[in-house]
């Protein structure tokens, strides 16, 4: 079961049977609109959303399954981003503060590389 969201993504949940009562012109029609609001929004049509299966009703099983995956993907940071408005003016302090981290990260794999490769000879 895979959960569905946006505009544009009304022609694959009709695809799938999830739209009751969808003809081939309201089809053709969601698609289009979809297509519009994706464009008009800049966004991509469907996002997949995380899904579980619950098996022999062990809903805790499942939970800490969709908290891992949830977590794996990194969801709950662009959740939290997302729930408040940031300035562009923060949003490249931001930008600029992960760049610096990686290449920071880069630099001290690097050494660490070249220290092992000089211990192992």
């Amino acid at each position: 079961m895979q959960a569905v969201s946006g505009l544009g993504c009304r022609l694959a949940a009709a695809v799938r049977g999830v739209g009751a009562g969808l003809g081939p012109s309201s089809l053709l029609a969601a698609a289009r609109q979809g297509e519009a609001a994706t464009q008009a929004i800049g966004q991509a049509p469907c996002r997949s959303i995380v899904s579980v299966d619950v098996r022999g009703n062990n809903v805790d099983a499942a939970w800490r399954t969709v908290t891992r995956r949830v977590m794996d993907n990194k969801m709950n940071v662009e959740w939290k981003r997302q729930a408040v408005y940031t300035k562009p003016t923060e949003m490249r302090k931001l930008a600029a503060e992960e760049t610096e981290k990686r290449l920071r990260r880069r630099a001290f794999k690097a050494k660490l590389r070249w220290i092992f490769r000089r211990k192992a000879r």
